[in-house]
């Protein structure tokens, strides 16, 4: 198995998959949205010409235009218009109403608020690297 990296640059989903699915390919994708101008139009500006202007339904437009603005710089990847969001999830093994009787304690929800502010210190110190 052949370990590649991709960057923002290169669109997640194959030209053959994409042309399939919507008649062109990446290429002719990106040579389209150029001619319209897309480079110096908004996330919804670009979904609203495709919706417009060519046959693809409202998830293809939205994988058209963000394939487009990573392809284009205007985005990173895992960016959102908004900016980045990032979100982390515990697994407790308990029932559910023993997890809200511990929140309800003051003395174990000020245990439970330590142990969470330790894992957003740690979250928000790998972010600093």
């Amino acid at each position: 198995m052949t370990n590649k990296t991709i960057d923002a640059k290169t669109p997640r989903m194959s030209d053959a998959a994409v042309k399939a699915k919507t008649g062109k390919n990446w290429k002719q994708w990106f040579a389209l949205l150029d001619k319209a101008g897309a480079r110096k139009l908004t996330h919804q500006e670009i979904v609203k010409h495709l919706s417009a202007k060519h046959d693809v339904g409202p998830w293809w437009q939205q994988m058209v235009t963000v394939a487009y603005e990573q392809a284009r710089g205007l985005r990173h990847k895992h960016q959102r218009p908004e900016g980045y969001q990032i979100s982390v999830s515990r697994t407790v093994n308990t029932s559910l109403a023993r997890l809200y009787k511990s929140f309800a304690n003051a003395k174990s929800s000020a245990k439970m608020k330590t142990y969470w502010g330790k894992a957003l210190d740690r979250l928000r110190a790998s972010l600093e690297k």
